[in-house]
């Protein structure tokens, strides 16, 4: 499918049920059929909802009415949300405030006077100071926003309280790989009333308000701003720079107020003007949606406006702009990160390096330690370290990279420097990784955190741990997984870094990663990059002479010409545009040693392989024929452990028990260099090839897969039973035997999972894993896995309702467990026509069908219609009513609907039964003609008709449009129970029973068949 982004954009719902509900009901309802019918037909399902102000009408007359026309705003936006199948999570939900929203009651003249006397000396100074110092004069100005800053605490958007004293944000959120950045102005602080007269009066504050936002976006994908006011209502001091603020700093730029639909594009920058949502039912109504299809480099903007004789929505058309459907198409979006862009295909010709002088035979230098060929990289970026703070050295696989860094560690400038070696991983964010660099930078806590005002990240704690830290150097591996091509995923792991360039003297970090960096991924003053290639052919020949630090005896001499063939095939060539890779030299020298040979030999055995190849096959060499069978069977296990992610020592005992060896084979892949050593020997590395080959040798059945990664699920838990505190070590270890229990399929285990020592990273695994066990119908598991999501994130409504799924289907229909976690479900969409359904369902299995009519009775007006507009909780509803000691009722209702030609099969099912049970059958296969007329016939329906047809005198028939059914494969057991029973019972037993056969083939077998198969047998 094509990868897209959708934003849904609404503005000035002007709401206030007192003045103009009677009129916006028939307006917005029909809003939320639009979106249900644009999801349907068109894919429209929105990532994002953007609302750009005048949620309220605003204060009138006597009385606070302002609060509860926001109450109702409230309510606008959770249906919204609730609209699509997956309802949107309310944290992509983004309001700004409009001139409607303040409270006109608390506009003073003596603030209007001010703000119009530096209009007029176009003084913009004194507003920008007011704003960022958030001095008490700001205070005053935010006093008229009072009752919407408390709207959105109640309403449960904390998010978009981030900044309180000022009601802007700055949020990113990750879509389809693109962090989104979207910003959130207030224009509505200068507002005095309604806005009639207030064009060229208003303040925003731009100068501060854009670049304190712009500065903490600046690193994501794509900027989206949302605004109240178009730019021509700001004072004309503030309104030359405005624009080319909007342009720099946001791709798209959202506003509302004038209600008026509009797009103006240009390049990179797009402005939208969205109109009201409601105004009234004859003026102009409109809304729009934007996708962008990232694959095709295209956008659209999908205007809509409301009809008030069809009382519904249509494509807004606008005659050479839109099309007939009212979409307006974007310019290419060539400018947008992840777009195929043309690259310079001209290979870099680096000049080859100068031979380097070997060190003397036990010098304590790199070559000691079997560093060959690196001396002048390793002094280069020792030097840089010393002036700049952060280094960052990329590089192929295999390429050295690690080898290099730690080898900066022993020159002299940072020798009695602590090393730490840490790995980041996809998805990492600013909050672990702080937890994870916090012991090196001197912290002592058990689980540091960042404590910000707002929510905001602060990184204050540095400067205090720094004047008691110990030197050190840091080596964060993987960090291409922390960046794209635009610059930091999450943009605050940069400021994180500047943060420790500027608070913290005593450390010194080097990023490792595969890929090139973009340009100013962090300031120049503070980053020195340093790209590593292979080795020239003197390196080669000198690694050969002593390939093995801790066998100094082993090595081969090699001739100029022998080291020059071997550099050849590992990638080398003449005129150093390509050099030998490390990787492949070691790999080369472990083979030659274990078979007792020379590298030249064992390179003779694949003479035909080119690099790639020949480091499979080398790799094959080994495992078949260097190793012994615990060593391969260690390697393997090994191999498991997710990529960048250290063995800690305390599993090596685990691992080789399970094994059934004593430990002498993962020492063995030591000796070997194949696994290697960290400090202090606490921690132990496979290089990231060497795992991913030795990953390819297991077997395709997937038994041996499946109990390797259980044996290192129990290494991770073998560090839980020595202690259950919250500690980062903790947390990665509960973690790592989550995802290893899932990937060996040992959901039977998950309750050795505890979830305290779980965070809500691990959220989308869970998520994606129940799904899994829920195609598979492993009911079990699939709610111990709901179990966790539940306890990490109680206020996840979407977890609890699957959760009471899972407990239903497991114990029974209205199992109190399952009750409690419907209530829970209802707590945060008590409207949400879905969640009212199984909460309904489980009521009937429970007897307690008058619970769910009080639900329906409390609620809203226009949330009761809409919810009974769905034609699955109308199902449940209608069985609630007819079980509470009102079946007439029920009928009526039904009634209702099969008369407005409702396409709801259960309706009319229901309706059908009810009457033929009540002794009019002709009724009964009236609604059943009804229902094939209006195309809501399913095989339920038809199950119906046949049992009517039966139990009225006309068996044939019924039997006739039974043996119909059935020839169309139907997969309804109802079906063929009923034909196999008619026919026996007029003595085809021989029919009655191919019936039940074909039954069987056709996958239609319940245990009504099996019930009569044994019935028809046991006769016979």
């Amino acid at each position: 499918m094509a990868r897209s982004i959708t934003w849904l954009h609404l503005s000035d719902l002007h709401c206030c049920p007192s003045k103009t509900g009677y009129d916006a009901d028939q307006v917005l309802s029909s809003l939320r059929d639009d979106l249900r019918k644009l999801h349907e037909r068109h894919g429209l399902r929105p990532d994002l909802v953007f609302f750009t102000g005048d949620a309220a009408y605003g204060r009138i007359g006597k009385g606070g009415d302002l609060e509860s026309q926001l109450e109702e705003a409230a309510l606008f936006f959770q249906e919204v949300l609730g609209v699509y199948p997956d309802p949107i999570p309310a944290e992509n939900l983004f309001l700004v405030p409009g001139n409607h929203d303040i409270d006109r009651r608390e506009v003073r003249p003596a603030e209007t006077t001010w703000l119009e006397q530096l209009a007029a000396a176009y003084s913009i100074e004194p507003v920008t100071a007011m704003i960022r110092d958030a001095s008490p004069a700001w205070q005053d100005y935010m006093r008229r926003l009072g009752a919407y800053r408390d709207f959105l605490e109640v309403a449960g958007l904390p998010h978009l309280l981030q900044d309180k004293e000022r009601l802007v944000f700055s949020h990113v959120r990750e879509i389809q790989g693109l962090k989104v950045g979207i910003a959130g102005l207030s224009s509505a602080w200068s507002c005095r009333g309604t806005g009639s007269d207030e064009k060229n009066k208003l303040w925003l504050g731009g100068d501060w308000q854009i670049n304190e936002i712009y500065r903490t976006l600046r690193h994501t994908d794509l900027r989206i701003c949302l605004v109240h006011h178009p730019i021509n209502w700001f004072i004309p001091a503030e309104d030359p720079a405005l624009q080319s603020d909007f342009e720099n700093c946001f791709h798209f730029h959202l506003h509302g107020h004038e209600h008026t639909s509009w797009v103006t594009a240009s390049g990179a920058y797009t402005r939208i003007a969205a109109g009201a949502c409601y105004d009234r039912s004859d003026k102009s109504n409109g809304y729009n949606i934007v996708r962008l299809d990232l694959d095709a480099g295209r956008g659209e903007v999908w205007l809509r406006e409301y009809k008030r004789e069809g009382r519904g929505w249509r494509g807004n058309e606008i005659p050479g702009k839109t099309d007939a459907l009212g979409v307006w198409p974007l310019p290419s979006l060539g400018w947008l990160p992840g777009r195929a862009k043309p690259v310079d295909t001209k290979p870099e010709l680096p000049q080859p390096p100068a031979p380097e002088k070997p060190a003397p035979a036990g010098a304590p230098g790199p070559e000691s330690r079997g560093v060959f060929g690196r001396r002048k990289d390793i002094q280069a970026l020792a030097d840089a370290l010393v002036k700049k703070p952060i280094g960052l050295v990329y590089g192929l696989s295999g390429i050295g990279k690690t080898s290099l860094i730690g080898e900066v560690g022993h020159t002299a400038a940072h020798q009695n420097r602590v090393f730490h070696r840490i790995a980041a991983f996809p998805g990492l964010q600013v909050e672990a990784l702080f937890q994870m660099l916090a012991p090196a930078l001197g912290s002592r806590e058990e689980r540091p955190t960042l404590l910000g005002v707002g929510g905001q990240v602060s990184f204050s704690q540095l400067a205090a741990w720094a004047r008691k830290a110990q030197p050190c150097l840091i080596h964060l591996e993987r960090a291409h997984e922390l960046f794209s091509g635009q610059g930091f995923l999450d943009h605050r792991i940069g400021e994180f870094l500047q943060a420790i360039a500027q608070h913290a003297p005593q450390a010194r970090v080097i990023l490792e990663s595969r890929q090139q960096p973009p340009d100013k991924l962090l300031p120049e003053r503070n980053l020195v990059v340093r790209r590593i290639q292979g080795l020239g052919a003197e390196a080669v020949e000198e690694f050969f002479r002593r390939p093995f630090p801790d066998s100094p005896e082993v090595g081969w001499s090699l001739q100029a010409d022998e080291a020059a063939r071997i550099y050849s095939r590992l990638g080398g060539d003449e005129k150093g545009v390509n050099s030998a890779h490390p990787f492949g030299m070691g790999l080369l020298a472990t083979v030659a040693r274990g078979l007792n040979t020379t590298p030249l030999e064992v390179l003779a055995r694949h003479e035909a392989k080119l690099l790639e190849e020949l480091n499979d096959a080398l790799f094959g060499d080994l495992f078949d024929d260097v190793l012994t069978t615990h060593e391969t069977s260690i390697l393997k296990t090994c191999s498991l452990y997710r990529e960048g992610l250290a063995i800690p020592d305390l599993h090596v005992e685990t691992l080789s028990r399970q094994a059934g060896d004593k430990g002498d084979a993962f020492q063995g892949l030591v000796r070997r260099c194949i696994i290697t050593p960290g400090p202090n020997q606490e921690h132990y590395y496979l290089h990231a090839l060497l795992a991913k080959l030795a990953r390819q040798r297991f077997a395709a059945d997937g038994e041996e897969f499946r109990l390797a990664h259980e044996m290192v699920a129990d290494a991770w838990l073998s560090r839980l039973k020595l202690s259950q505190r919250p500690t980062l070590a903790n947390i990665v270890a509960t973690r790592e035997a989550l995802y290893h229990l899932a990937q060996a399929e040992r959901f039977d285990r998950l309750a050795e999972i505890t979830a305290s020592l779980l965070d809500k990273g691990v959220v989308p695994f869970l998520e994606d894993l129940q799904r899994r066990l829920f195609d598979q119908r492993r009911f079990k598991e699939q709610k111990d896995v709901l179990a966790l999501w539940v306890a990490l994130e109680e206020d996840n409504h979407k977890a609890h309702r699957f959760l009471a799924e899972a407990i239903e289907r497991l114990e029974r229909r209205g199992a109190d467990e399952a009750l409690r976690h419907y209530e829970i479900a209802l707590r945060f969409m008590p409207a949400y026509p879905q969640y009212l359904a199984s909460f309904g369902r489980c009521l009937l299995a429970r007897g307690e069908e008058a619970r769910l009519l009080e639900h329906v009775r409390a609620m809203d007006a226009g949330d009761r219609r809409n919810a009974l507009a769905d034609d699955v909780f109308f199902s449940v509803y209608s069985a609630c009513v007819a079980r509470s000691g009102q079946p007439e009722e029920a009928s009526r209702l039904r009634q209702e609907r099969i008369a407005a030609g409702s396409r709801n099969a259960a309706c009319y099912n229901d309706e059908a039964l009810y009457l033929h049970r009540n002794g009019d059958t002709a009724g009964a296969l009236r609604v059943v003609e009804l229902a094939g007329k209006n195309h809501a016939v399913d095989d339920y329906t038809l199950a119906i008709k046949a049992q009517i047809l039966g139990e009225s005198g006309q068996p044939e028939e019924a039997s006739r449009l039974r043996q119909e059914r059935i020839a169309t494969g139907s997969r309804n057991a109802a079906f063929y129970a009923e034909e196999a029973l008619y026919l026996h019972r007029k003595g085809n037993t021989a029919g009655a029973l191919e019936i039940l056969d074909r039954a069987e083939r056709d996958h239609a077998t319940a245990e009504l068949t099996a019930s009569i198969r044994k019935t028809i047998l046991g006769r016979r």
